[in-house]
């Protein structure tokens, strides 16, 4: 196996930098863009063929389902809920199966955390267009928080928190006053 390694490496004419890969020794600043520039290439046209892959797989596999549905048994599927209770639901093959059928897609994580970004930039942006829109900006803390791996009861407590906040509209982005010091009270140094 290794002979054909080197038999392909040695045929396409590349060096190790264009490969991606460092040799031993020193190693020039250049050298390692080159080869940062060549395995993130790699990864890029990679991604390509694995979104590909997992898509075929995907199709492979409910056509599996499907050939063999009749072969199924009822299956119990259990859901944990927020607080802790178990919910079990029996899933059949009839459950399941649609007339149309389904389409697989495939999508990565990454794909969908910028998806979810540019969704919340653009709702930002309305927010704008309707200043002091109470259930939309309900709407964007919920989506916000969704972004962090918080449980509900969590994100209930920060929205709830958020509600029962006073909120002074003269106030602005002005900084809280330390307790003790009033809003009247002459920073310290300052030339009275």
């Amino acid at each position: 196996m290794a002979f054909i390694v080197g038999m392909v490496e040695r045929s396409t004419a590349s060096t190790a930098t264009e490969k991606g890969v460092t040799e031993r020794g020193d190693v020039t600043l250049g050298e390692i863009k080159l080869a940062l520039a060549s395995s993130n290439q790699r990864i890029t046209s990679i991604a390509k063929f694995y979104r590909i892959a997992r898509r075929e797989l995907g199709e492979k596999w409910y056509k599996m389902l499907e050939a063999n549905a009749a072969h199924f048994k009822p299956v119990t599927l259990y859901k944990k809920s927020a607080k802790e209770n178990y919910y079990g639901e029996v899933v059949s093959a009839e459950d399941w199966k649609d007339e149309v059928g389904y389409a697989c897609r495939v999508v990565s994580s990454a794909e969908r955390e910028q998806k979810t970004m540019e969704n919340l930039q653009k709702l930002q942006g309305v927010r704008s267009m309707f200043p002091g829109n109470k259930p939309l900006e309900r709407i964007l803390q919920k989506k916000a928080l969704d972004i962090l791996d918080l449980t509900a009861e969590e994100q209930d407590e920060v929205l709830n928190f958020a509600e029962a906040a006073p909120t002074d509209p003269n106030a602005g982005d002005a900084i809280p006053t330390p307790p003790g010091m009033g809003p009247t009270a002459p920073a310290p140094g300052a030339v009275v």
